[in-house]
């Protein structure tokens, strides 16, 4: 992915974290495309679990990474002017009991 996606940053810091870097010869926002470039041996990519686990369209094949100091954060964001629709409250005080969060 190109830089300044979030995905791209967190990868980027990671391997910058273990002295490594990533010698990027494709950039594109596209996960389908980027499969189908490894697909047809032009490289290899790091895509979100998600879509790694959908590979094999292309005669790809995912591999699990993992990494002890990697994480990623998201955010919870909700209008206050007016009542939640019952599903947001639900999932809103789910999350405060779940907490804390920094």
């Amino acid at each position: 992915m190109p830089p300044g996606f979030g995905f791209r940053s967190l990868i980027d810091d990671l391997l910058a974290a273990d002295g490594v870097s990533a010698r990027v010869s494709f950039e594109i926002g596209d996960l389908a495309t980027i499969e189908g470039l490894v697909g047809a041996g032009l490289g290899v990519a790091i895509l979100p679990e998600r879509f790694a686990g959908t590979a094999g369209t292309a005669g790809t094949v995912g591999i699990a990474l993992a990494a002890d100091h990697a994480e990623r954060l998201v955010g919870l964001a909700w209008r206050t002017d007016r009542p939640l629709p019952p599903a947001a409250a639900r999932l809103l005080e789910f999350l405060s009991r779940a907490g804390p969060f920094d």
